[in-house]
């Protein structure tokens, strides 16, 4: 299909406008991805509208695989390099035919090979790229089968070049999964290997303890660090490169009864590309931050637990920055990820430079736009707001319970009342919690417990009446959803996670209470008077509309 066979599709269907498709090519073009991605990742169209309109216009049936399961065996039929060379998968089978999702059902060839494998009648369905590619990830998930090969071959062979394979395997599974870390445990009957997803530790693989030192060997090569030291600590890093794209991993190893701990942390600039409407911010949420960013001054400070998404959510505002026309300086602990257009400064404490003394530095370089990693103490705090009352835009991160919170921690770091509300113009709070996987998502009626808390939560009869379809509900209506556990979720019920945010808009009457010493409950009762949308809204909000579950509200990671 040609770009203008898809164009002519859409706009005489009426699924897009003819501005709207040409700034999705546009950005296809741009950012070098495919139009299809640049459809879907813009919100012209969601992946079934696009689906079923190039299903028809080639003239096979879609196949939305959302609502289709994987079975391990069907992987067997076709190898990986196949199916991902093919952009084809089977996805259902029965006794006497077999179904398969293809981005081109007319690869004959294709599909008379695989009938020959299977031995059935194929039924052929056309599938977005998009789909396809989400799918093929479930090749990537059998690592315990893939080590227990992996130590077979060593024992038989002794070749040294399986234990390259080995890590290079492990390094692959976590980045293709979305591992922010990789933990490798010794214990007195094997060394675990686990990983961190969605903020959650797993176990994924094990070896023998003999193939351990081996392991760790190779690491400490690869992090530049010292072979024959075993009873100190070692920080390291190294660079990998996978899908093209180049990132960092740290290393840090660390001695224990049974021998040396590894945790490598996975720092993959493809997770600080997110958007904030892919993080989580609503529209409305958005437009504020827009609003703050364009003004010529002020301090914008993200707030949450440790280890909520502040950084990523301030690389995400960083984004939107135009960094032609602006002189943007960073200064972090460590610097994560290489933005371009940016000048990025890492904290040095052995060198004397600190974040209030390398903040002191960049107000000298007639910044636009600066980014604080972490307001830690009173010297930063003072020096990041004179910098956001002369003239620049400043971003930081700061350890507080909500946005009505952050002024009183401020005062704990003797920073003036008029001043933090004379220099404070939007605080963000937020939390993560983990997404139901949408592969194994069902729908189930509340139970008594979670339809308590829909008649709890004073903000549920506003969520409803904004259904986002449009449609009028009432509590008997609503569903909840859960995951019942997949390949493709590692059996959690849950694949990813998104941001709940609170946005705190400074106007005279919210700074008038500051600069008096207000309680906090007065401040965030003001604000929410004025139109903010507390952290209870979007718990709910997400909650109703099938995100998450209750469970992960009232237990959360971070």
């Amino acid at each position: 299909m040609s770009e203008e066979q898809i164009k002519q599709a859409l706009i005489n269907g009426k699924k897009i406008t003819p501005d709207n498709f040409e700034k999705a090519a546009a950005a296809a073009q741009k950012e070098n991805i495919s139009l299809e991605k640049a459809l879907i990742k813009g919100g012209f169209l969601t992946e079934q509208i696009l689906g079923a309109t190039l299903a028809e216009l080639i003239g096979f049936p879609y196949i939305d695989l959302d609502h289709e399961s994987i079975q391990d065996s069907y992987l067997t039929y076709l190898p990986e390099e196949v199916a991902t060379a093919q952009q084809a998968l089977i996805f259902n089978e029965s006794s006497d035919s077999f179904k398969i999702a293809t981005t081109n059902p007319n690869n004959f060839k294709l599909i008379k090979d695989l009938e020959k494998v299977v031995g059935k009648k194929a039924e052929v369905f056309f599938a977005t790229k998009t789909a396809i590619e989400k799918f093929l990830l479930f090749y990537k998930n059998n690592l315990p089968q893939d080590f227990r090969e992996f130590v077979e071959e060593f024992k038989k062979s002794g070749d040294e070049n399986i234990i390259v394979k080995m890590v290079d395997r492990l390094v692959d599974y976590a980045y293709e999964n979305k591992a922010s870390d990789i933990h490798i445990e010794p214990s007195t009957k094997d060394v675990g290997v686990r990983v961190r997803v969605d903020g959650l530790l797993r176990r994924v693989a094990s070896y023998p303890l003999d193939l351990h030192p081996k392991i760790v060997f190779l690491i400490k090569i690869l992090s530049h660090l010292k072979t024959d030291e075993h009873g100190m600590t070692q920080d390291g890093r190294f660079d990998r490169v996978s899908k093209n794209e180049k990132f960092d991993i740290r290393v840090s190893i660390l001695p224990v009864t049974n021998g040396e701990n590894i945790v490598m942390r996975i720092l993959a600039e493809k997770s600080r590309r997110l958007s904030l409407e892919e993080l989580g911010l609503m529209p409305e949420e958005l437009r504020k931050l827009k609003e703050m960013i364009a003004r010529p001054y002020g301090m914008i400070i993200a707030t949450g637990a440790t280890g909520s998404g502040k950084t990523t959510t301030l690389y995400a505002i960083l984004q939107l920055v135009d960094k032609k026309k602006l002189n943007v300086v960073t200064i972090e602990d460590p610097v994560e990820y290489a933005m371009e257009g940016i000048q990025q400064i890492q904290v040095n404490e052995k060198k004397n430079l600190t974040f209030a003394n390398g903040l002191r530095s960049i107000v000298r370089q007639d910044p636009d736009m600066i980014m604080v990693g972490e307001i830690r103490d009173a010297e930063t705090a003072s020096i990041a707001i004179n910098a956001a009352l002369t003239g620049h835009v400043l971003f930081s991160t700061l350890h507080a319970n909500d946005t009505a919170t952050v002024f009183s921690r401020l005062t704990e770091l003797e920073i003036d009342q008029t001043l933090i509300a004379t220099s404070l113009s939007l605080i963000i709070a937020q939390r993560l919690v983990r997404r139901v996987c949408p592969y194994c998502k069902v729908a189930h009626k509340p139970t008594s417990a979670e339809m308590a808390y829909l008649k709890a939560n004073k903000h549920v009869e506003a969520i409803i009446k904004e259904s986002p379809d449009g449609k009028k509900r009432n509590l008997d209506d609503i569903n909840f959803y859960e995951g019942t556990g997949c390949s493709m979720c590692g059996n959690t019920g849950f694949l990813g996670r998104v941001g709940i945010f609170e946005v705190m808009m400074l106007d005279d009457e919210i700074r008038s209470l500051v600069v008096k010493n207000s309680l906090a409950q007065d401040i965030k009762k003001l604000s929410i008077q004025k139109g903010m949308k507390p952290m209870e809204y979007w718990e709910a909000y997400h909650l109703i509309n099938g995100t998450t579950t209750l469970n992960e509200l009232l237990n959360p990671i971070a």
